[in-house]
């Protein structure tokens, strides 16, 4: 992966997705803050899927999601890292499925599914963000301003907010 140094500097009000269009650069600064805060010595992300992965879906997916995808494939390792809300893990490409309207993406530790649809990012019946630009613009924003942290747990890395556990309340606040 290339290296895209950007540094996004958006007031905590506004949402990432109207400014942010560069989503490599978002993208790699995620993957730096991780490696930052975790001392990884590179980013936890794997090889990216190839078009003719993404055309084997069979099923459409949107411009933002796709590119995460063509970049990570999230290869995410859930033993070393997993994301809030609820410790969600990043379902690799060959296990992203579509039915009725929306794209399965993600799982917490508990089993629930974390949707894509026309709403947004849905895990439950939650709305926790418009896009995965924004999700993941949502964690760039934490981490840079301190309101988010990574921390080693028993199960692996995850994100706190002032050290306690970020459940879908406590995101909602971010």
């Amino acid at each position: 992966m290339s290296v895209i140094v950007a540094r996004l500097i958006v007031p905590p009000d506004v949402d990432h997705n109207e400014f942010v269009t560069d989503y490599p650069a978002l993208y790699e600064r995620f993957g730096e803050l991780i490696v930052s805060q975790t001392g990884m010595t590179d980013s936890p992300f794997g090889e990216g899927a190839s078009d003719s992965q993404l055309a084997a879906l069979g099923f459409p997916l949107p411009d933002d999601y796709a590119l995460l995808l063509r970049l990570t494939g999230n290869e995410v390792d859930p033993s070393l890292i997993t994301f809030p809300p609820e410790e969600i893990s990043l379902l690799t490409v060959g296990q992203v499925t579509a039915e009725d309207g929306k794209i399965a993406v993600a799982r917490t530790r508990q089993g629930v599914l974390l949707h894509l649809t026309g709403r947004g990012l849905i895990l439950g019946d939650t709305v926790i963000a418009a896009g995965f630009g924004d999700l993941i613009g949502k964690y760039v924003r934490g981490l840079e301003s301190g309101t988010l942290r990574i921390e080693k747990g028993p199960d692996g890395f995850t994100f706190t907010a002032n050290g306690e556990y970020v459940d879908r309340e406590v995101f909602a606040t971010l």
